[in-house]
C-alpha cells in the first residue's frame, strides 16, 4: 500500500489516501507516477483535479526527516490533512500551531524562537505562547 496527498494548487494537504499496490507498480517496481495517474484517474470528475489539485506520494513512516524503520525518508514528513507542501524543498509540512514558529528543512520541523534545552525536551517541557517560554509540566 502507498499513500498519496492531495494536494491543492495552493499546496495546501487537503485529503490522504492510500493505493493499493497493483495501482502503484509499473513493471513490477512501486512507481508513484503510475500510483498519481491512477488517483486522477479515479477522481476526475471531482473539482479537486478540474482545479489544478495533484497527488504526492507521503510516507508514514517519515517525521522529523527520519524514517522510523531505518529506510530512507520520504519528503521530511508524513503530510497530514491542514498541513502544507513546500515544493522548493519537496517536504511535506505538519500543521503550524504558532505564529512565530519557523520552518527547518533540515529536520523537517517546526521550532520555536527559541529551542528547548536537551533537558527541557527530555523532561517533557511545552511551549507556552503567552509566554514565549518553554514551561515545566504540572507535576502530579
Amino acid at each position: 500500500m502507498a499513500h498519496y496527498a492531495w494536494v491543492d494548487s495552493n499546496n495546501n494537504v487537503v485529503n490522504v489516501s492510500v493505493v493499493a499496490d497493483e495501482d502503484n507498480m509499473k513493471d513490477g517496481v512501486e512507481d508513484e507516477a503510475t500510483g498519481a495517474a491512477y488517483l486522477a484517474e479515479v477522481h476526475k470528475e471531482k473539482d479537486f483535479v478540474k482545479n489544478g489539485g495533484r497527488f504526492i506520494k507521503t510516507s508514514l513512516n517519515t517525521r522529523n526527516n527520519e524514517h522510523k524503520g531505518g529506510g530512507t525518508p520520504l519528503r521530511g514528513h508524513t503530510a497530514c490533512k491542514g498541513g502544507t507542501y513546500d515544493p522548493v524543498n519537496d517536504q511535506f509540512r505538519p500543521i503550524k500551531y504558532f505564529s512565530n514558529w519557523t520552518w527547518n528543512p533540515t529536520n523537517a520541523t517546526w521550532e520555536a524562537p527559541v529551542l528547548p534545552t536537551e533537558q527541557q525536551e527530555a523532561d517533557g517541557w511545552y511551549w507556552n505562547e503567552e509566554t514565549q517560554v518553554w514551561t515545566e509540566p504540572p507535576s502530579e
